[in-house]
């Protein structure tokens, strides 16, 4: 949900071909566009996504719907196994901030092991 007061956001949507569609606004005032570049390292970084998690397992829970939580994580983790994990894969980098300290992957795993 929005703030009133929210000085951006990025919204994102899926058509039935699997294409992730993404819609952003931002106000131009210096303070606003540093909120917003701290909302996009936030998804880069992964740090949203266990936020985004437990807010849907809230969510389905409240809505007698576990199992759709269930089903989201198994598809995620699905999807992540097949992708490989990329920091694995990446290049040796000498630049060692470049490496997540907790992969999405790890996350996703965690969540999954609730159940």
């Amino acid at each position: 949900m929005k703030s009133n007061n929210s000085p951006g956001q990025i919204t994102y949507t899926i058509d039935n071909n699997s294409v992730v569609w993404l819609e952003a606004e931002w106000s131009n005032d210096s303070a606003s566009v540093e909120q917003f570049a701290t909302l996009l390292y936030e998804i880069h970084s992964g740090e949203l996504l266990e936020g985004t998690l437990r807010f849907l397992k809230e969510e389905c829970v409240e809505q007698g719907s576990q199992k759709v939580y269930q089903q989201i994580l198994v598809a995620m983790d699905r999807m992540f196994l097949s992708n490989g994990n990329a920091s694995e894969e990446a290049d040796v980098d000498d630049n060692a901030k470049n490496t997540p300290v907790v992969s999405p992957t790890e996350v996703a795993l965690n969540y999954l092991s609730m159940f």
